[in-house]
């Protein structure tokens, strides 16, 4: 049992109000929650460059994929043109099931310049062909849109290494598995990549799209913790 405590009070971005900030365990990322909302430090963050980059989010068109946690309520509560979607398993790309679309990152079922913002949290390091994600993301947004999404960078880590690929139609391990929470799955989301200083280089790569890398860390909006990083890669 963790003795392990710290608070501080501050401003949350995703409340939009005086709130509490809160962790009992020394990961922040994963256990420094806001008392009134229960979010997370980077949902914080990327709320914040959310309305830094586009102040006018909630009249535009926002797809979110695989949402969960306090800035996707925030998001669908908010922004009347929100959709959202999960990748089920045996169920047809882009019909309905619970509420929800069922998309493929690596295949969207979307046209060509329908969205103005794509958002994902913990996503692509979960996409074994994420390079060709990245392209189809840019595919379904309009000139100016982007895609606005957190997914851990490793410190120290040069070259992105991937930990799972697909070969012949299957999953082929590279490292011992590690998995990662999923929302709608309690068996959880294999991690297939780490991603180091080279993860503008291969989204550039495939999508000849600039990235620009947001860090925000401020004990008034409870964005003190690891793996902060909140990635804006703008259609051009």
């Amino acid at each position: 049992m963790s003795d392990f405590f710290y608070e501080h009070y501050g401003y949350c971005p995703i409340c939009t109000a005086p709130a509490k900030f809160v962790a009992r365990q020394s990961w922040l990322r994963d256990h420094y929650f806001c008392a009134r909302c229960g979010s997370l430090p980077r949902q914080r963050a990327l709320i914040q460059v959310l309305e830094s980059e586009f102040p006018g989010w909630p009249r535009l068109e926002i797809y979110e994929a695989s949402p969960s946690g306090p800035a996707s309520d925030r998001l669908s509560r908010e922004c009347a043109h929100y959709l959202s979607s999960y990748c089920y398993s045996n169920v047809p790309l882009g019909s309905v099931h619970l509420g929800h679309r069922c998309e493929d990152l690596e295949r969207l079922t979307f046209r060509d310049a329908q969205f103005d913002v794509v958002v994902t949290q913990e996503v692509f390091e979960h996409v074994l062909d994420y390079r060709r994600a990245y392209g189809e993301v840019m595919r379904v947004l309009r000139p100016g849109g982007a895609h606005v999404f957190t997914t851990p960078k490793y410190k120290g880590l040069r070259r992105s290494e991937d930990k799972a690929i697909r070969k012949n139609g299957s999953i082929v391990h590279l490292a011992e598995p590690e998995y990662h929470g999923n929302p709608i799955d309690s068996s959880g989301s294999l991690v297939t990549v780490h991603y180091g200083d080279d993860i503008c280089d291969i989204i550039w790569q495939e999508t000849h799209c600039p990235t620009t890398i947001y860090v925000i860390r401020e004990d008034k909006t409870g964005t003190i913790a690891e793996f902060m990083e909140v990635f804006v890669t703008r259609k051009v």
